[in-house]
């Protein structure tokens, strides 16, 4: 075996030109696949950073089964009372969310208490108010309210009491200004902010914290209660996975639950969905293209030996002895083709601004994938080793008087 090499490489080097040359091809398939799968990937990432959430927030409720709450009774029932888009829910205890937070197809979810309530004794008229702990904003951000909407004042932040936020087509009508007293019967609130959330599943028109919320709440109905909620908000893992974390929230929270969210997931994982099957199928095609090159330039290779392979014959040398010496010859000139396509890939895109070119967000960490270069390499040194074997394989048909007379 140490011979076959050692005449291989004597071999490559009386070939040069034509090893330089194979070498070339070799260096170039595999800088081309390294490359090209890595910018596909790249984009992949970007895409799914700016897709991957879409559309992937949520809220869960309960529908109330009967009219009116036996176990919570407001006071004023006409006019308050917990309420989702218009339709009763029922609360429950606010440590399910904990249980909901374990499911592996949410990111993270968080407790809200949202109920109508009337700010005015002379037009009773009802406005919804939502509770939410401001030092668990991950998931309240994206469904609820957000402290980048603000257009006045300022948000809520950890262990406010006694401050609200407005919304603000509600501070409009009812002209509310930062700085303003908002009462509800005894209690009273400072209006700290006015924001602009936009279209929410849970969007409300005055915002405090959570226990502010349950101090108003208890004010209004006929029992006190403790650590309820009415309405999970949830922040999914992805648009793909959202019908799945849908259906994990409508379970733990039981009979006669529902979910609402954004219509906009369905688009945002239909594009995914083609964005990942596009890079496999482009992966493919490059693969595919890559082996088509190899076994080409290795046939053309071993088939201009093919006088050479006569001589050997003709001088004794078996069959086997001839096909080592061709896979060790293509296994020099491959191997050394790919190392040197490998570090060619390294060094352009270590240079190339790849993440400007691609237009992803620059905070993201773009990392040529290790395992990508190994694999590329592996694969083109055993293009080379199989497509030399199989070239070698059809000039051994070829008996040796044959090509001998043809010199």
């Amino acid at each position: 075996m140490k011979n076959i090499f050692i005449y291989a490489w004597k071999e490559v080097v009386r070939r040069k030109h034509g090893s330089i040359s194979n070498s070339l091809g070799f260096m170039l398939a595999t800088s081309f696949l390294a490359l090209a799968l890595t910018f596909s990937g790249f984009s992949v990432r970007g895409t799914s950073s700016a897709l991957n959430y879409t559309g992937a927030q949520f809220i869960g409720f309960v529908y109330s089964a009967e009219q009116g709450m036996p176990d919570i009774s407001f006071k004023d029932p006409a006019n308050e009372g917990f309420l989702v888009y218009n339709y009763p829910v029922v609360p429950f205890p606010a440590e399910l969310v904990n249980t909901i937070n374990l499911s592996p197809n949410i990111r993270h979810a968080s407790a809200l208490l949202t109920f109508a309530i009337v700010t005015g004794r002379e037009t009773r008229r009802s406005w919804m108010l939502a509770g939410f702990d401001p030092s668990d904003m991950e998931s309240v951000r994206m469904v609820n309210c957000s402290g980048t909407e603000i257009v006045q004042g300022r948000s809520l932040v950890p262990g406010d009491r006694g401050v609200a936020l407005l919304e603000q087509t509600f501070a409009d009508a009812e002209q509310y200004t930062t700085g303003d007293t908002i009462f509800f019967e005894e209690l009273r609130y400072k209006v700290a902010g006015i924001l602009s959330p936009g279209t929410r599943p849970a969007r409300a028109d005055i915002y405090m914290s959570f226990e502010d919320a349950m101090e108003v709440l208890n004010s209004r109905i006929e029992q006190p209660v403790r650590d309820v909620a009415n309405v999970v908000l949830v922040d999914g893992a992805s648009a793909i996975l959202t019908y799945r974390a849908q259906n994990d929230v409508r379970e733990l929270l039981g009979f006669n639950s529902s979910t609402l969210g954004y219509s906009c997931m369905n688009p945002a994982g239909a594009a995914l969905g083609i964005t990942f099957r596009g890079m496999r199928l482009t992966g493919i095609l490059v693969f595919s293209g890559i082996i088509l090159l190899i076994a080409v330039s290795g046939y053309h290779a071993v088939a201009g030996r093919r006088n050479d392979i006569g001589i050997l014959k003709a001088i004794g040398w078996s069959d086997r002895s001839v096909m080592m010496q061709i896979i060790s010859e293509s296994l020099i000139v491959s191997a050394a083709g790919a190392f040197a396509g490998t570090v060619f890939a390294i060094i352009f895109f270590s240079m190339f601004p790849s993440g400007n070119w691609l237009g992803i967000d620059p905070s993201m960490v773009l990392k040529m994938n290790t395992g990508l270069i190994i694999t590329g390499y592996v694969i083109t040194v055993v293009a080379g080793i199989l497509t030399g074997a199989g070239s070698a394989l059809l000039s051994l048909r070829h008996k040796p008087a044959q090509i001998l007379r043809g010199l």
